[in-house]
């Protein structure tokens, strides 16, 4: 297994001394986890990962511009409009409330990938942090990706009003695909959520 990077050894303890250990490997390969009716190795890429356009509902956007000026269009916008209209985008009809300590600012089954329906955990993140978003930005204690992961989704949105740094991206892809419970997960930048807004008419087109 020399100069691998990652790898997957079932093996039994031949012998073992003072410094050393040495293994009789079984098997050796990549390790394989299991995602609907797909099994998926853990050394192709990113399979996790959802782009806004791969979601059936925002087919029609078109995402390929994105402008300064799209990002001040929802320096204003509350974090509320914002969730009630992707719950009318979908056909969500219950919204619930903000509080605390909820699990996700919205859940709905009526999101669909390819065909495939799935019930999504979205978190909204609106303008009272008008900025980059960073892992401090999630929840008073930083852990509402963690409260995201915590629920039975198929896939973890992370929505915000302006960019997404690294950071966040790699906490999401981290609970999502945990071995112990497999998901996909999508980032929706202010970017996005401008196109989205502008496509249904919910902002001014310019």
């Amino acid at each position: 297994m020399s100069h691998t990077r990652k790898g997957f050894m079932l093996a039994f303890i031949d012998d073992a001394g003072e410094g050393r250990i040495s293994l009789r490997a079984v098997a050796v390969g990549q390790r394989l986890f299991s995602y609907g009716n797909r099994v998926i190795s853990q050394a192709i890429g990113d399979v996790a990962h959802v782009w806004p356009q791969q979601v059936d509902q925002f087919k029609d956007v078109d995402f390929s511009r994105g402008a300064a000026s799209d990002l001040d269009m929802l320096r204003t916008v509350p974090e509320e409009a914002v969730k009630n209209w992707f719950a009318e985008i979908v056909g969500q009809s219950e919204v619930p409330k903000d509080w605390g300590g909820e699990q996700y600012d919205l859940w709905t089954r009526f999101l669909s990938i390819d065909g495939e329906p799935v019930r999504a955990a979205i978190a909204f993140k609106g303008p009272a942090a008008f900025r980059p978003m960073q892992i401090a930005d999630l929840g008073k204690n930083g852990d509402q990706i963690q409260r995201l992961a915590e629920s039975p989704a198929d896939l973890l949105v992370v929505q915000h009003c302006h960019t997404i740094t690294s950071r966040v991206e790699h906490m999401l892809r981290t609970y999502a695909t945990s071995p112990a419970l497999v998901r996909k997960y999508m980032l929706i930048d202010g970017y996005a959520t401008a196109a989205i807004l502008k496509h249904f008419e919910y902002l001014p087109v310019e």
